[in-house]
């Protein structure tokens, strides 16, 4: 927490299984307006529909940048689950945006969910979002003091 507060909300989000089409017109409506319209960086995971996505967007959309974890699911959310119980990340209650009972839902049953998506892209953000701690955490793996 700074000043009493977290350090990182989740203000907009959406987790749905879609096919190419659906993926880019989707991406790109969101990121012509609303909140997703003022971020400066867009990460797009190198998989799946991602790099596809990357070649045919970034030329249109400023600021995708390619993301690619090292990492298993598991052991980021090992890394960053001392943020969640310190209160540094901030997941709205429900109605405050469209599927935040899902995203919690997720997240708490990981990894014995039925899905892994919002864990993904909450702790690919959260390696970007602090990433001097992130390589920090690496150094350690790389030592074996830590979860590979």
């Amino acid at each position: 927490m700074v000043n009493g507060r977290p350090r990182h909300y989740l203000v907009d989000g959406f987790a749905q299984h879609l096919n190419y089409p659906q993926t880019k017109e989707r991406f790109r409506d969101r990121v012509k307006s609303g909140l997703w319209a003022h971020a400066k960086v867009h990460l797009v995971e190198e998989k799946a529909n991602g790099p596809a996505l990357i070649a045919e967007l970034k030329k249109e959309i400023p600021g995708i940048v390619p993301t690619n974890p090292k990492e298993g699911k598991e052991a980021r959310l090992i890394v960053h689950s001392g943020r969640f119980q310190a209160g540094e990340v901030f997941l709205p209650a429900s109605g405050v945006i469209a599927q935040a009972d899902e995203f919690v839902d997720e997240l708490v049953h990981f990894p014995r969910g039925s899905h892994d998506d919002v864990v993904d892209m909450t702790t690919q953000a959260l390696d970007r979002l602090s990433a001097p701690f992130t390589r920090w955490a690496e150094a350690f793996r790389k030592l074996g003091r830590m979860p590979k």
